[in-house]
C-alpha cells in the first residue's frame, strides 16, 4: 500500500525545485519539469504514448543541466539512497504513479 509523502519529504522536494529554479534562472514550473526530465525513467505508459504530444522530451536537457540537477538533489537528499530519492521526487511530481516497493 502506497503512503503519502511526509511533510518533510515534500519540503525537501520543494527545496530542490526552488534551488534549481534560482540557480538555473527559470520559473518554478520549468524547474519542476527539468527535474522531472532528469529523474524520470520513461518507463510508464504515459511517457511511451503521450510524452511527445505534451512536449516532454527527456533528451532535450543538456549534460550540464542534468549534472546540476543531480548535484542539487544529492545535496538536499544526502541522507537517502538515489533510487529512493528519485522515487520520492517522482511521486511528488507525478502522484498518480505508484512508488516502487522499498
Amino acid at each position: 500500500m502506497m503512503t503519502e509523502l511526509s511533510s518533510e519529504q515534500k519540503k525537501k522536494v520543494e527545496k530542490i525545485i526552488s534551488q534549481v529554479s534560482g540557480e538555473e534562472n527559470i520559473d518554478w514550473w520549468k524547474a519542476r519539469t527539468l527535474i522531472h526530465k532528469c529523474i524520470c525513467g520513461g518507463k510508464c505508459g504515459w511517457y511511451k504514448t503521450r510524452s511527445t504530444e505534451a512536449g516532454f522530451d527527456r533528451q532535450s536537457i543538456t549534460k550540464e543541466q542534468r549534472k546540476h540537477v543531480e548535484e542539487t538533489i544529492n545535496k538536499v537528499m544526502k541522507d537517502m539512497a538515489v533510487k529512493k530519492t528519485k522515487a520520492l521526487i517522482h511521486e511528488y511530481i507525478c502522484p498518480s504513479h505508484p512508488r516502487p516497493s522499498e
